[in-house]
């Protein structure tokens, strides 16, 4: 069936305990309904025996939103404790929603994202941003789409972690794209490198981290700010180390 914006401003009238609204969210999904790019996957509105809307909240607002007619699923006469089993599955991830929406490397997108905030809020170890704040964050950072686009299709996604998105897009905004892009080029190939260039000393990490060496978050997150840092300076890096005692660099 379609949904209209009526009929979905009806069923948001028998809005029950549903979770309270991600504006984000709402505008991620209009977006894709007004391209055209939504589709019908499979997931259902669910409607209670009660005719208490139980899943679906998002979707019917951002049919308001974009004022397009949309096909759905609806599920109804659903016991109201299905209410209790919606979502207890393996939880969405930000990278799964951008690919639901159609977002190219979205898995790279959303971990730039989530690097950026770990570095505004100067989080440590577990950081867990909720999908509002990384939805907020990619619309902040559009340049997060060309840093995992270049990310994703080239060797430096196999040699160092998707984090340097992130990082990659905070030092474009502040030195242009022109510093990054060479940093970024020398680690995927590693022609012509000193052993003091920055970007070897980078890979060489990463490298060896391959050969059984493990590194924490906060660990990628330090050593990936300090080689950027010095490849910005001009600065030669003889051994690229990081110890908590240090504190984590910020980027210049």
């Amino acid at each position: 069936m379609e949904l209209t914006p009526k009929m979905a401003t009806e069923l948001l009238t028998r809005n029950g305990n549903n979770r309270p609204v991600s504006r984000a969210l709402v505008a991620q999904y209009a977006h894709a309904m007004t391209r055209g790019e939504w589709m019908l996957n499979g997931e259902a509105i669910i409607i209670g025996k009660d005719g208490r809307l139980l899943d679906g909240q998002h979707r019917c607002h951002a049919i308001i939103k974009a004022k397009a007619n949309v096909p759905i699923l609806m599920v109804k006469g659903a016991p109201d404790e299905a209410f209790k089993t919606l979502d207890t599955g393996r939880a969405r991830t930000a990278g799964d929603v951008l690919g639901m929406l159609g977002v190219k490397y979205h898995t790279h997108v959303a971990a730039g994202a989530k690097m950026i905030l770990r570095i505004e809020d100067g989080a440590k170890k577990d950081y867990k941003p909720s999908h509002t704040r990384i939805l907020d964050c990619i619309d902040r950072h559009q340049l997060l789409h060309y840093w995992a686009a270049q990310y994703g299709s080239s060797k430096v996604c196999r040699i160092v972690p998707s984090l340097v998105v992130g990082i990659l897009v905070l030092a474009e905004e502040r030195h242009g794209r022109k510093v990054c892009q060479s940093f970024f080029d020398a680690v995927g190939s590693g022609a012509s490198l000193g052993t003091r260039d920055p970007a070897y000393q980078y890979r060489e990490r990463f490298i060896s981290k391959g050969r059984g060496e493990k590194f924490s978050q906060e660990y990628a997150q330090a050593i990936t700010i300090k080689s950027i840092n010095a490849h910005i300076l001009g600065n030669e890096i003889a051994l690229l180390r990081w110890g908590v005692s240090e504190g984590m660099p910020e980027l210049v």
